[in-house]
């Protein structure tokens, strides 16, 4: 990791580094160190960019199928629960998206 940085990138990396740590939002960790949210964000990807912070690994979920007790037509929706309780539901679908939506 290139660690050679201006005095502007030590600042904002710390910032990043100090949100992660705590375990905060950007919006949060922002809000409560009267930073720019809009810059967080620009540095924390251009940090990432420039190799100056390590990506972070896609995290994943496990995902649980449930049919429904009783249907007298073919599914043509789905809905998703996330493990925060956002539910996330799309309508209209064929059958067969369905199904392969389902199968993975």
């Amino acid at each position: 990791m290139n660690m050679n940085l201006t005095s502007k990138q030590q600042f904002w990396r710390d910032h990043v580094l100090a949100a992660k740590r705590d375990q905060l939002t950007y919006a949060d960790y922002a809000k409560q160190h009267d930073l720019n949210l809009q810059a967080m964000y620009s540095w924390s990807m251009t940090l990432r960019r420039k190799g100056m912070l390590e990506q972070e690994a896609p995290a994943f979920a496990e995902v649980k199928v449930e049919r429904p007790a009783v249907s007298s037509a073919a599914p043509t929706g789905v809905r998703v629960r996330l493990v925060n309780g956002v539910e996330l539901e799309l309508g209209g679908l064929n059958e067969q998206l369905v199904k392969w939506l389902a199968a993975l």
